[in-house]
């Protein structure tokens, strides 16, 4: 009977084996309410730890060998608390303290952390998927981008992100990473041949019995061009054209240099010489900026091989060369001009600072211009004069109009200029 039952499995893995890669053909088939986009993940599909809704159901799988059980990218050919990544069913990570996903979904899966279309060379009308030139123009964010160590290329945003290491064991090329997610309205949900679960209904996939002609993909039950753009995709080498419409994906290695061509018409945000420096993308160029704190003393380092320029009272200011906090050089109130002389420097409130204007200080009947006291032009008023005298001005050169109506008590100064008896 024992033997009668490894059989029957050897048989049955063998079956859903053939249908795994029978299924592995790049079909594409994607409903309207999922997106049109397909993204370059046939691997990531492959060794997922949850491959559909049904399976974290595990089967009664019979002891028919020793060592780790080869699972087909299949849950349910695992044990229970096991998933399967890669090849082989493991512990799943998210049932341990490699969990941290707290309340969202915890998943756990093997990713790539090497480029297999490294070096690959394409044909026009090609795309490179998981290292093999395929036809047809799918997007493939990840190709040509190299990521540090620690990290690995999100297939959704083409960028490197960390990786948050779990303890399942991966093919070569690839790390197990744990991602964290919202739970899906999906989530348990198992639909039958020819559906597809949509906010958390089965709905009938307009595309499950479409085939396409090489190069095309279903997209809501039809079959769509996917190399066919309306308008040349001109933006950088890395522009292509992707499902009718022009992508480019941006390319900066590890250790391209600040302001290096992205291959889409923008710059890489890369390495500055002086560790010490900020790339700016914008204008492709290295720069620091100074960091110095409130209470940061006079002449410290600012960061960025200068000093700072703080910790002085008011009135003061930083010498960055002494190091020491200086008079601050400013100037009185313009009041103060009035007790200098005319002409002469008004000084500065610190000893040695620039000169303040020049003063404006004269005698009465005098005002400072141009530096010099001059007379103020002044005719005293004819009463004040003898009557027929001629007004004189106060200041030499200067005349004053009339002349003068003063007279005796009883006498009027008539227009001969004589004083007359009233």
């Amino acid at each position: 009977m024992r033997l009668w039952r490894s059989l029957l499995l050897a048989w049955v893995v063998a079956w859903i084996g053939a249908c795994a890669e029978n299924n592995t053909a790049t079909r594409f088939d994607v409903p309207e309410d999922t997106g049109d986009a397909v993204t370059d993940a046939r691997a990531d599909t492959a060794l997922d730890s949850r491959t559909d809704a049904g399976s974290d159901a595990s089967l009664d799988v019979p002891e028919v060998a020793t060592g780790p059980i080869e699972c087909f990218g299949q849950n349910a050919f695992c044990p229970a608390g096991q998933v399967c990544l890669g090849r082989y069913c493991t512990p799943d990570p998210c049932g341990t303290a490699e969990n941290i996903c707290g309340a969202d979904r915890c998943l756990a899966r093997c990713v790539r952390v090497t480029d297999p279309c490294a070096g690959v060379r394409c044909r026009a009308n090609e795309t490179c998927l998981e290292g093999t030139c395929v036809a047809g123009c799918y997007p493939a964010p990840c190709n040509g981008v190299v990521c540090p160590d620690g990290q690995f290329c999100s297939r959704s945003s083409g960028r490197c992100e960390p990786l948050a290491r779990c303890s399942g064991q991966c093919p070569e090329g690839f790390a197990c990473n744990v991602e964290c997610s919202t739970p899906s309205p999906c989530d348990g949900v198992s639909c039958g041949t020819g559906e597809v679960c949509v906010g958390g209904t089965c709905t009938r996939n307009p595309c499950a019995s479409v085939r396409c002609p090489t190069g095309q993909v279903c997209s809501n039950g039809t079959c769509v061009e996917t190399c066919s753009c309306p308008m040349p995709c001109t933006r950088g080498p890395n522009d292509r054209c992707i499902f009718g419409t022009c992508v480019c994906n941006p390319t900066c290695p590890p250790d391209v240099a600040c302001g290096a061509d992205d291959g889409c018409g923008g710059r890489c945000m890369g390495a500055c010489p002086d560790p010490r420096q900020v790339c700016n993308p914008a204008t492709g160029t290295c720069a620091c900026t100074p960091r110095c704190a409130p209470d940061a003393a006079c002449g410290a380092d600012d960061g960025c091989g200068g000093r700072c320029n703080g910790g002085c009272a008011t009135g003061e200011q930083c010498n960055t060369e002494t190091r020491l906090c200086e008079c601050a050089p400013r100037c009185p109130p313009d009041t103060a001009a009035e007790g200098v002389d005319c002409g002469a420097p008004v000084p500065n409130v610190c000893a040695g600072g620039p000169a303040c204007g020049t003063g404006r200080r004269c005698a009465s009947g005098f005002a400072c211009r141009e530096n010099r006291c001059e007379c103020i032009p002044m005719c005293p008023p004819a009463t004040a004069v003898d009557c027929g005298q001629p007004i004189v001005n106060a200041c030499s050169g200067a005349s004053c109009p009339g002349t003068g109506t003063r007279c005796n008590p009883g006498s009027v100064c008539n227009s001969a200029g004589r004083c007359e008896c009233v």
